[in-house]
């Protein structure tokens, strides 16, 4: 694989670490609390715990933090790449939840698929967060040359249904999407 792809996945890595664990710590309390949106449909369902919405962070702030001793990143130091993995872990399960909102109001139940939205939502969230907060929080903010930008949001999408194919055959997912 050249390194014109390596580097941006290796750059967003740690969301895909944050989708993982948001999904193996899951269970608990619904960030919803089991409440309805004014249509009758739940707001978030059940699939959208706090345990996993904080297990996911942490994990995906901690990858970032240990990415540096790996090989080097954009952001090395420890202050700056801990700042960097909670934005992005952060706003990739925002973009998550958000797709969750979604599929209530269209009457996907929890579980369902919603091709091309579920392998890319995280992503979109991550990438938001890192644009929105980036420039405020980090000192040395990267703004992605837009080759890096495509490779993301192309490429992303197939390592998550491989991931998650490869999860089914493991055993630690019920369904293989």
């Amino acid at each position: 694989m050249p390194v014109e792809i390596i580097r941006p996945l290796y750059f967003i890595l740690p969301i895909f670490f944050t989708n993982m664990a948001a999904h193996r710590f899951g269970g608990g309390t619904p960030v919803d609390f089991g409440r309805y949106f004014y249509d009758g449909k739940r707001i978030f369902g059940d699939g959208k715990t706090y345990s996993g919405l904080v297990g996911g962070i942490v994990i995906g702030t901690l990858v970032s933090m240990l990415q540096p001793c790996i090989y080097p990143t954009l952001y090395n130091d420890l202050a700056s790449s801990f700042i960097f993995g909670l934005i992005i872990s952060s706003g990739a399960v925002f973009g998550d939840t958000v797709k969750s909102f979604f599929k209530r109001r269209l009457g996907i139940e929890r579980g369902n698929p919603f091709p091309i939205v579920d392998q890319s939502d995280f992503v979109w969230g991550a990438l938001l967060f890192y644009y929105l907060l980036g420039p405020l929080l980090l000192p040395d903010f990267f703004a992605l040359p837009v080759e890096w930008l495509a490779v993301i949001l192309i490429v992303s999408p197939f390592i998550h249904f491989v991931g998650n194919i490869l999860a089914y055959r493991l055993k630690l997912k019920e369904v293989w999407w």
